[in-house]
């Protein structure tokens, strides 16, 4: 998701598999709660958590990114991140909660 490019999000993987996927685009609702019964989580909780995280993330990641350390290496890419962070943010928020 962050320096890859544009299009490719979807088939992004990660280092652990959530309910049987590495690729963020594949991971459903149904994979998290999966994931925190076999966690021996709250289910419900556990979706609580991400969304409250995803919910401060692209504040967090808008807030680095303009911090004058980060502006004077590279501004474009920060601010390509931020985009690109802020939209995946999104459309992950809009999966759990169609499905909620």
């Amino acid at each position: 998701m962050l320096p890859y490019r544009r299009g490719t999000e979807r088939a992004q993987g990660l280092a652990m598999r959530v309910g049987g996927h590495y690729e963020l685009g594949e991971i459903t609702p149904q994979d998290w709660l999966s994931l925190a019964r076999k966690a021996r989580l709250d289910p419900s909780g556990t979706i609580e958590r991400i969304l409250s995280l995803a919910a401060r993330l692209p504040d967090t990641v808008a807030r680095i990114a303009a911090e004058p350390a980060v502006r004077v290496v590279d501004a474009e890419f920060a601010d390509d991140l931020v985009e690109r962070v802020s939209w995946w943010v999104q459309e992950c928020v809009s999966r759990l909660e169609r499905a909620g």
